[in-house]
């Protein structure tokens, strides 16, 4: 068995100064970096708050992006509260499939 990791701090940085430099690009960026690597939630919601300062409209495509990427999913709820924007972060729920408290949508009817 292998241990699944998050990206090491130097490998975010890099990251990050890529996205930083290169804003319009960040959601290509993002996918490219992600390939076969996993996020922490900290690590998504910083990635998502520094994305909005650059290119917001951006930021939903991201946080959305990084959802299957998470090493710890159950605590999503860190990047929908880097919403402020009580609509947005109805909207990626919405778009996930999902609770505000990051919980999968129940499919099952009663």
């Amino acid at each position: 068995l292998t241990m699944r990791a998050a990206v090491a701090d130097d490998e975010f940085a890099a990251l990050c100064w890529t996205i930083r430099s290169e804003p319009s690009s960040c959601i290509n960026s993002a996918e490219t970096f992600s390939v076969g690597r996993l996020f922490t939630a900290h690590q998504a919601a910083n990635l998502v708050r520094m994305v909005q300062e650059l290119s917001p409209f951006d930021a939903m495509e991201l946080a959305i992006l990084l959802y299957s990427k998470l090493l710890n999913p159950e605590s999503f709820q860190l990047v929908i509260n880097a919403f402020e924007d009580p609509s947005d972060r109805d909207n990626l729920c919405h778009r996930l499939g999902i609770t505000p408290d990051g919980k999968a949508l129940s499919t099952s009817v009663a």
